[in-house]
């Protein structure tokens, strides 16, 4: 297997999928492989190459049959002159072309599966099916790989759990000026030693 790793999302905004993508893409320059990532691009793309990783914009967020038949064409090409020897999916759409892209070209085909994917349109688990699809097959958190269980039929040995995390050098609690914490306090009316929650 050639040591380059293509993830394809539909773009490069912010959310968890892109975090992850970002940090995903890390890992695996500091390991000594390529990573490649296909999207249609985005704010988070500097980063992105910032970390070693090369950026290749494609339209990857296109649902229809045929847009999904066109990327996987596009993503086929890109695996085959890039020695791609893992695609990595993070999202729906951009899954079903990778899928058929890996199926043409031998690559592996992984995915992360971030949510629970709502199913309330006719075909929409069919739809959905496609995050389960993976030779391996990344469930977040235990409740996300418990779902892909028992909606998808998963084999368990397929099923990889890697839960979410913050970035301790982006997201330090001890880097954070207590002047800023007072100015928040006060500007959220909240009482000093009353805790509060936060979902970042």
């Amino acid at each position: 297997m050639t040591r380059t790793v293509l993830q394809v999302l539909p773009a490069l905004v912010s959310g968890g999928v892109e975090r992850g993508t970002l940090e995903i893409a890390e890992a695996i320059v500091g390991a000594g492989w390529r990573a490649l990532v296909a999207s249609a691009g985005g704010p988070l793309v500097e980063p992105l190459e910032r970390l070693g990783a090369r950026h290749i914009a494609l339209p990857l967020g296109r649902k229809s049959p045929l847009g999904i038949w066109r990327n996987a064409a596009a993503l086929a090409a890109l695996a085959r002159a890039e020695g791609v020897g893992i695609l990595h999916a993070r999202s729906r759409a951009p899954a079903w072309a990778a899928l058929l892209a890996a199926r043409r070209t031998g690559a592996h085909f992984v995915t992360t599966y971030h949510g629970t994917y709502n199913e309330n349109f006719p075909g929409k688990r069919l739809y959905n099916s496609v995050m389960a699809r993976g030779e391996r097959v990344i469930a977040i958190s235990g409740f996300i790989a418990e779902h892909i269980r028992a909606r998808h039929n998963t084999d368990p040995a397929r099923l990889r759990v890697i839960p979410r995390g913050v970035d301790e050098r982006r997201f330090d609690p001890a880097k954070v000026e207590p002047s800023r914490v007072a100015a928040l306090r006060e500007a959220w009316n909240v009482p000093e030693g009353r805790p509060v929650v936060m979902l970042p």
